[in-house]
């Protein structure tokens, strides 16, 4: 059980707060580590077009906890609609069991016509639930592979050779890509303010790439990660992104391309480019 601290104050960050909310995201997660990269921040805090939406909660004017949202266009039950993210959300351990996490929800509710999260501890899944959340299942995990793995009395090493086989047979015309470290201005241009943002601004903690086709109609963008190609997203306009998936696996010099996702419709683009599909323990949950 938690009591609520009448003497909290829960509001919205503004552009000035970037300071404070760096500097209490570094005093939680670490100096070094990948939540308090400052570039991050900056990016995925402060510089989405869909505005700043970061709640706080403050004890004398202190901060004590934070909970950053990145708004996204989702399709969900063939309905597009912006979604929030929650991300980042810290408590500092001074003030965890105070009700705040509750509170944080009302206000996203109020905020926001559908929230979304991917990533919640058991303790904040159950809190979803019970005020009336949606279950909608595991984030997926997709594998392809080119080549063979190298033989090895492993689970890993029976999967890779699914996954090898699977891509395989599913091998079509794939599109010529090149991977690129940037996109040029004409590329740019061809993109949304959000789509630019997503994909064509410099975010250098990512440390990804471009894939890009000749005509530059086809993109995709990703992060070599050891032997292994993260796909972190495919560009607009994709009128086949199975056959892009397929091309990304062909074009990669990786041992194997894997990507996080969630939803039907691009799992059966995924098993239609011969990826091999996986479930992760984080679950995707939607409130309205």
């Amino acid at each position: 059980m938690f009591n609520m601290n009448s003497d909290l104050q829960f509001g919205w960050a503004t552009v000035d707060d970037f300071d404070e909310i760096r500097a209490f995201v570094v005093a939680g997660f670490g100096e070094n580590s990948f939540q308090a990269h400052p570039e991050r921040i900056l990016w995925l805090y402060f510089s989405n077009p869909h505005g700043v939406h970061i709640s706080t909660c403050r004890h004398a004017g202190q901060l004590v906890a934070v909970c950053p949202h990145v708004i996204q266009g989702v399709s969900l039950a063939g309905q597009k609609m912006d979604a929030a993210f929650g991300i980042d959300f810290y408590v500092d351990p001074a003030w965890r069991r105070q009700g705040i996490a509750n509170q944080f929800l009302t206000m996203r509710r109020d905020r926001f016509e559908l929230s979304l999260s991917t990533g919640q501890s058991p303790s904040m899944h159950a809190l979803y639930l019970k005020i009336g959340a949606k279950d909608l299942g595991p984030i997926r995990i997709a594998y392809g592979r080119k080549q063979p793995p190298i033989p090895a009395p492993t689970r890993q090493f029976v999967r890779g050779v699914l996954t090898w086989l699977k891509c395989v047979f599913a091998k079509g015309s794939p599109i010529d890509l090149v991977e690129s470290p940037a996109l040029d201005s004409k590329q740019r241009s061809s993109l949304s303010r959000w789509q630019q943002w997503r994909f064509g601004e410099a975010t250098p903690y990512l440390d990804h790439h471009y894939l890009v086709s000749a005509d530059g109609g086809s993109l995709a963008m990703a992060r070599q990660s050891g032997d292994v190609l993260q796909l972190l997203g495919l560009g607009p306009g994709q009128n086949d992104r199975a056959k892009m998936l397929g091309s990304v696996v062909q074009s990669s010099a990786a041992a194997e391309v894997q990507l996080l996702f969630c939803g039907r419709a691009l799992a059966e683009d995924c098993i239609r480019a011969g990826f091999l599909l996986g479930n992760r323990d984080a679950r995707l949950v939607a409130m309205t």
